[in-house]
Formats: C-alpha cells, structure tokens, sequence
C-alpha cells in the first residue's frame, strides 16, 4: 500500500515537472521576441532625439505662422493704403 502511494506522488510530482517545464519553455520562447536592454535604451534614445525634432517643429511652425500674419496685415495694409490712393 506504502508503494502505491509512493508511485502515485512520483507521478504526481512528474506531471508537475513536466508542467512547470512546459511553461519555463513558453518563458524562454517569449524572451526571445523581446528586445534587449540595449535595444530599449535605442529605442529610449531615439524617442528623445524625436521628441526634440517635433519640439523644434513646432516652435519654427509658430515662428513661421507669426511671420505670415505680420506679412498679411502688411500686404492688408499696403492695399488699403493704395485702394484709398487710387480712389
């Protein structure tokens, strides 16, 4: 009877095993889709190089927008001042 109950926890302990050695392969096969430390720390780099990019965009975007309404009230103005001219 002591045999069968011993038999009965090695299979027990075996199915765990095989269990847990099933899971520790799908572990390993997700690490090697992930990207490494290296990877991330480009990855991190290059989101900063962009973000500055974008900044400096939007700062020439503005700059640039500002120049175009000084420029349009100037050609308003100009050709306010020549309608009143020329009538």
């Amino acid at each position: 009877m002591a045999e069968t109950t011993t038999n009965e926890r090695l299979a027990s302990l075996e199915a765990k095993l095989e269990f847990l050695k099933e899971l520790l392969q799908e572990i390993r096969d997700d690490l090697k889709t992930q990207p490494t430390r290296v990877e991330l720390d480009d990855i991190g780099d290059r989101l900063e190089k962009a973000e500055d990019k974008i900044s400096e965009l939007e700062k020439a975007k503005i700059e640039l927008m500002v120049k175009m309404s000084v420029l349009t009230a100037g050609i308003g103005i100009a050709v306010s001042l020549l309608m009143k001219y020329l009538n």
